[in-house]
């Protein structure tokens, strides 16, 4: 073969190697973004979940403080009152403790 064809295939072959060695870069930040974009979601997805099973939790905390203990609180009074007894400290502090609690449960449902 002609020995300056040789060179022109030869310089031609190195310019095809430049071109997929590009394209293979630019096809990476591809797939790149890709994995990125789907770890994006899933992370996203997984924090959306946990937060609506922490919402539905304080929910259920809320009830406990405003009405189950509320009730309780309200029979031990009436109870303690009939027998000309002080509150019990312990009640006492459950008291306040359920009160402390019952107002940030209702600030974080905001």
């Amino acid at each position: 073969m002609n020995p300056q064809l040789n060179k022109v295939f030869s310089k031609l072959a190195k310019e095809k190697k430049t071109e997929l060695a590009s394209e293979k870069v630019e096809l990476g930040l591809v797939d790149d973004i890709e994995n990125k974009f789907k770890k994006g979601v899933s992370t996203f997805n997984k924090a959306k979940n946990d937060y609506l099973k922490s919402k539905s939790l304080l929910g259920q905390s809320l009830f406990i403080f405003e009405d189950d203990i509320e009730q309780d609180l309200k029979k031990i009074k009436k109870i303690t009152k009939d027998l000309g007894l002080d509150l019990p400290s312990n009640i006492q502090k459950i008291e306040a403790d359920s009160k402390a609690y019952l107002k940030e449960a209702t600030k974080l449902l905001k």
